[in-house]
């Protein structure tokens, strides 16, 4: 190479190029520059004016008539140049018999077609040294390009030829399963909400999937399904804790949608069933504030199979201008007096409203206490009740707090103790003694409507309401009661007028409760013909 040519090389950005003197020019056609930075000093080898002039054969855009000079690819270039990094790193570093001859062929007549369009000759062709050792860092790189590249490649026939089972859809599963549920037998069909197969199942479960409501007297103004109000899946809740936690941890999927609980399903029980269920106890008592008496007043729609009046007391007359049908014992404060809360008085003026056999029905009865300190002539209501001696059938309490006393959790927790101690010195055949038994549930508020007057915003909101929950519940079982959180449930609900729910959300309810007492395992010492004295 002449000092004439030599300058003109430095002059592009070339330290030394003797090395690229078995280059020749042989026309006079411009040389394109590759169209690539940042640039490399020109201290290399043939090789490498080789593998940028022929594995990399791009144009400078801006300017076609520079020298040749030692530069490497830009990443836009890659899908071009990643085949001949592969061979030219396959090449370099191994010594294989088989592989180096098919790397030299690719370079060589990639070099010859280039060279000869360009107007250029390779002198000493088609031997180069593509030492690995001499390339350092760039040669790390086309060890990295190369990798990628057969890694991106590979992997679509890996999945296709090796895992195909990845590619298959997979089976939709509706509900998180939880341990300790119901060893459910083969199903022949996929179990969704609402939808339960009509084969391998426990045939209970087949009237959840139907209409609870199909039989309970009802009419135009007052329809409705019991498919509306809970979605039926499968499996089955097995134990009472994990039936509480599912209840309470369940949901809708959109607003007013039907409720699920979480991970395990509750019974939506037939009118034979609750019968059964209510036969097993001498009574069952709801205390607490308004939200209670609103589930008092649910369950005896329950027990009298009527939507339109299972509520209402029929032997009186509504309020003039009031209609206290359906809805109305929900949802109208005037007809707060006119709703059925006990089911002594519904005995004694409309036993044949009953579904149930009303000889010996015992049922429920509601007992007011608003708020901490409870007075004593209301715990005297409700142990005035209980029987001086153990009865044959045991007794169960429903209890719910907090609103009156502005979700206060220390003066809820002081309500549940007084309140547990005056049913204990009345009764303490419940807490003492031989198969002593006084099963308890507590719930907590529902949560609030966009209704709640602006008033209770601050001191009875959803915030307050669900930080109430959280921290109620680990006390009341503590205390040993039983906890349900009924805020999941209701807070996708209508809510009339903000807090007390309306009649779908306290029939969930209701439901709820009747989950509970059919899942508490009896004493055998309460069983029909024992007969137990009091303590």
């Amino acid at each position: 190479m002449g000092l004439e040519e030599e300058d003109r090389l430095s002059a592009v950005g070339c330290d030394s190029c003797n090395s690229c003197a078995k280059l020749h020019k042989t026309g006079t056609a411009p040389v394109p520059q590759l169209a690539i930075i940042p640039r490399w000093p020109c201290n290399c080898s043939p090789n490498d004016h080789f593998l940028r002039r022929v594995a990399f054969p791009f144009k400078h855009p801006a300017d076609a008539t520079s020298s040749v000079v030692c530069q490497i690819p830009s990443v836009k270039h890659a899908p071009g140049f990643l085949p001949y990094i592969v061979a030219y790193s396959l090449y370099g570093t191994t010594q294989a018999n088989i592989v180096a001859p098919v790397t030299r062929s690719l370079l060589t007549h990639q070099y010859t077609t280039m060279a000869g369009s360009n107007g250029y000759s390779f002198k000493d062709k088609p031997v180069f040294d593509l030492n690995p050792q001499r390339h350092g860092r760039r040669q790390l790189l086309l060890y990295i390009c190369a990798a990628l590249w057969l890694a991106i490649s590979v992997y679509p026939v890996y999945l296709y030829w090796v895992d195909n089972s990845s590619l298959r859809p997979r089976p939709k599963t509706s509900r998180m399963v939880v341990t300790e549920t119901i060893a459910v037998p083969a199903l022949s069909d996929e179990a969704v909400p609402g939808h339960l197969p009509s084969r391998g199942y426990d045939p209970s479960r087949l009237t959840d999937a139907t209409d609870g409501f199909k039989h309970f007297k009802q009419d135009s103004q007052c329809s409705l399904n019991s498919l509306e109000l809970h979605a039926p899946f499968e499996p089955l809740c097995t134990s009472k804790d994990n039936l509480l936690e599912a209840m309470s941890g369940g949901g809708r999927i959109g607003h007013d949608a039907p409720y699920s609980p979480r991970g395990c399903d509750m019974r939506w029980f037939s009118s034979s069933e609750i019968c059964q269920i209510m036969n097993k106890f001498e009574k069952v008592f709801i205390v607490g504030d308004s939200m209670m008496r609103n589930l008092a007043v649910a369950v005896h729609v329950f027990l009298r199979a009527d939507l339109s009046d299972g509520a209402r007391t029929t032997w009186k007359e509504d309020p003039e201008g009031i209609d206290c049908s359906c809805r109305g014992p929900f949802e109208t404060i005037k007809c707060a007096y006119h709703s059925v809360v006990g089911s002594k008085i519904l005995v004694e003026h409309a036993p044949e409203s009953l579904y149930c056999d009303a000889e010996g029905f015992g049922g429920f009865e509601y007992n007011a206490m608003l708020e901490y300190p409870i007075k004593a002539f209301d715990i005297q209501g409700l142990t005035k009740w209980l029987a001086p001696k153990r009865p044959k059938r045991p007794y169960a309490f429903v209890f719910g707090h907090g609103l009156w006393n502005d979700l206060d959790k220390e003066k809820t927790f002081a309500w549940i103790d007084q309140l547990m101690d005056g049913i204990a010195e009345d009764a303490p055949y419940l807490v003492h003694g031989k198969g002593a038994f006084f099963p308890r549930l507590f719930l907590t508020p529902s949560a609030a409507g966009v209704r709640k007057p602006e008033v209770f915003v601050g001191r009875q909101g959803n915030i307050a309401i669900a930080k109430f929950e959280k921290a109620v519940a680990p006390f009341v079982r503590h205390r040993g009661l039983d906890h349900l959180g009924t805020y999941n449930m209701s807070i996708q609900a209508t809510n009339p007028d903000g807090t007390h729910g309306g009649m779908n959300s306290n029939l969930i309810k209701a439901m709820m409760v009747f989950n509970w007492l059919n899942s508490l395992s009896v004493p055998e010492s309460y069983e029909p013909g024992k007969s137990e004295e009091g303590h």
